[in-house]
């Protein structure tokens, strides 16, 4: 490398010379890199097919385990809940997806449907947990999942 940043003696292919310098760079600019994980900022919520928010929470005590894009959960009584995004959704025409843990093993009265949804707002989705026995009765679960798909 020489002062004035031409570096020499190097052979490349197709590069006139054989010379790599500063205007050869300019106008053979690089397409692709590698970037470090911290550098990348995406904005997750434009991503297409991308869950825009989940979660994974305790009906029992109301308790996060892990989340994205969820501020809070807000308890309205026994296996009743209102998940709160911390980013609204552009519309109430999206995908909720829910699960729970079964509990295997345990009495009937013990069982859980799917967490059902009752009402979706842009900036939140109301939720409730019924018992399989018991009339059906609302019953709160240890672990309750929700992926939302949707703009």
């Amino acid at each position: 490398v020489n002062g004035s940043g031409t570096i020499t003696g190097i052979s490349v292919g197709g590069l006139p010379d054989g010379i790599v310098d500063a205007d050869m760079l300019a106008s053979n600019s690089v397409t692709t890199a590698k970037i470090v994980d911290d550098a990348v900022t995406d904005a997750k919520q434009t991503l297409s097919g991308a869950a825009k928010a989940w979660i994974k929470f305790s009906q029992d005590t109301g308790s996060i385990s892990d989340s994205f894009n969820v501020s809070s959960v807000t308890d309205n009584g026994t296996g009743l809940f209102n998940v709160n995004f911390t980013t609204n959704m552009a519309s109430v025409n999206y995908v909720t997806v829910t699960g729970l843990t079964a509990y295997y093993g345990f009495a009937t009265t013990d069982l859980r449907y799917p967490v059902h949804v009752d009402n979706q707002g842009t900036d939140h989705v109301k939720t409730r947990c019924q018992q399989v026995a018991n009339g059906g009765g609302y019953a709160d679960s240890a672990n309750a999942m929700l992926a939302i798909f949707g703009d």
